[in-house]
C-alpha cells in the first residue's frame, strides 16, 4: 500500500548542487556520505554551521512562516497540515521562486 511506497522512496534527490531531503544534511559530511537518519530527522549543526562546499539543501521538517533561502538552506515547510499553506520552490540557474497554494 501507500506506506510501503513511501518507505521505498529515496532519502535524497539531487540535480547539480541542489539536494532535496526531508529534514537536513550534516554540513560537515559530503552529500554522498550523508546518513539516512540525518536526512530524515535532522542534526543540530544543520542550522548552526554554513556548508563550505557550495551545495544547497532544500528541506522541510522544520516549519517556517514562509519559504526561506539562507546559508545554503532552502526551507519549504510552511506547516500545510495545520496552516493550509503548501509551499514549493522552483529553482533555475539564476533564480529561486517559492510557489504557495
Amino acid at each position: 500500500g501507500m506506506e510501503n511506497w513511501l518507505r521505498e522512496r529515496p532519502s535524497h534527490w539531487s540535480s547539480g548542487n541542489v539536494h532535496i531531503v526531508h529534514a537536513a544534511a550534516d554540513p560537515d559530511v559530503e552529500m554522498e556520505q550523508q546518513k539516512d537518519h540525518v536526512m530524515h530527522w535532522g542534526c543540530h549543526s544543520f542550522f548552526n554551521k554554513i556548508r563550505q562546499d557550495g551545495q544547497w539543501i532544500v528541506h522541510g521538517h522544520t516549519v517556517v512562516d514562509q519559504g526561506t533561502v539562507q546559508d545554503g538552506r532552502i526551507a519549504v515547510d510552511t506547516g500545510a497540515y495545520f496552516t493550509e499553506r503548501l509551499t514549493g520552490v522552483l529553482i533555475t540557474n539564476n533564480n529561486i521562486e517559492f510557489i504557495v497554494t
